[in-house]
């Protein structure tokens, strides 16, 4: 019991801080889940691990494309390849060509493979019990679908191919997604045995 003239001792502001710290990072590790399903393709069986590597994400805006390819070359970097954005050489726009002219620019750039990352679909919804669904008061969920394609430049043949599910909740954080969604997709590259 606590007497009118007993100090009260603060929570010292190290456990407050700590305290906090882990409730935002479980916070934003709870936001999302990502999910692939990586193959190599027919093309890629008697390919030996590519350890040279450009990206390219196909996003018009450009700081988010700059950020996620800089995500990928990190952790592409992290399984000892070496690793190249595309962003500074090449904007979107300067790929309206054919399939052929797009290959030949970017095997000018040195590199002996591509890896293209796009989005190919976004749904929102409600989830929650069906009560709750009708009253307006289920959580708003996105779930983005994305493909990531890694081809030989030397020919344009795909070698492997992947296929990405996100699903975002309603409180998410970009940056956060973006570093999460580069990790698995060369972590299934490097469990397929298409980089070191």
């Amino acid at each position: 019991m606590c007497k009118l003239n007993q100090e009260i001792t603060p929570t010292p502001p190290r456990t407050l801080t700590w305290l906090l710290a882990v409730c935002a990072i479980s916070f934003l590790t709870s936001c999302s889940s990502t999910h692939i399903q990586g193959s190599r393709t027919a093309a890629g069986l008697s390919v030996s691990p590519c350890r040279n590597v450009m990206v390219f994400a196909l996003d018009d805006r450009p700081d988010m494309r700059a950020q996620f390819e800089s995500d990928l070359v990190y952790f592409l970097q992290q399984r000892k390849v070496v690793a190249v954005g595309s962003s500074s050489q090449f904007a979107v726009s300067d790929f309206k060509e054919g399939a052929e002219e797009i290959r030949k620019k970017f095997a000018t750039a040195g590199t002996e493979s591509l890896l293209v990352v796009r989005v190919t679909g976004r749904t929102t919804f409600e989830k929650g019990p069906g009560y709750e669904r009708a009253a307006g008061f289920g959580e708003i969920e996105t779930d983005v679908q994305s493909v990531a394609t890694l081809y030989r430049l030397s020919d344009g043949v795909p070698i492997w191919n992947g296929k990405m599910d996100t699903i975002l909740k309603e409180q998410y954080h970009s940056r956060v997604e973006l570093r999460g969604a580069a990790k698995v997709i060369v972590s299934s590259l490097a469990k397929d045995k298409v980089i070191p």
